[in-house]
């Protein structure tokens, strides 16, 4: 990797600490998310909160039967709603959007969730019309 890619790489993983941590926050205190200074971060909150219901019901469907978005950990909801959105709503290379979002859920979630939500965000990656 170029130092030029690793920089971007460091930047948008930098956006995207500040966009979970913004929505983490929220959550936890019931709150609207104020939105972050940086503009990436600032989009993807806007993107998972005025796309809250719809980034859900393309979640939802690629969970274990059974299971239910609200059963999910706050980590693995915000990953994943995060995610689902930076899929969505932008150009960026799926493989490195994915990469990154499993990161996070190495880093916040439980044991298991790096798995857990690389697999739902690949299998909707793969459910994404060309």
């Amino acid at each position: 990797m170029s130092t030029q890619n690793a920089d971007r790489r460091k930047e948008r993983d930098a956006s995207r600490r500040r966009a979970f941590e913004t929505l983490y926050e929220a959550s936890v205190r019931r709150e609207a998310p104020a939105p972050p200074d940086d503009p990436a971060a600032a989009a993807l909150v806007e993107a998972v909160d005025s796309g809250y219901e719809e980034l859900v019901s393309l979640i939802e469907p690629r969970l274990k039967a059974g299971w239910r978005f609200d059963r999910l950990t706050l980590p693995e909801r915000l990953i994943l709603l995060l995610g689902t959105a930076e899929l969505v709503a932008t150009d960026r290379g799926t493989s490195g959007v994915i990469a990154a979002w499993t990161r996070f859920a190495d880093l916040y979630g439980e044991p298991a969730s790096h798995r857990f939500v690389n697999a739902v965000l690949v299998n909707l990656a793969g459910a994404r019309p060309a």
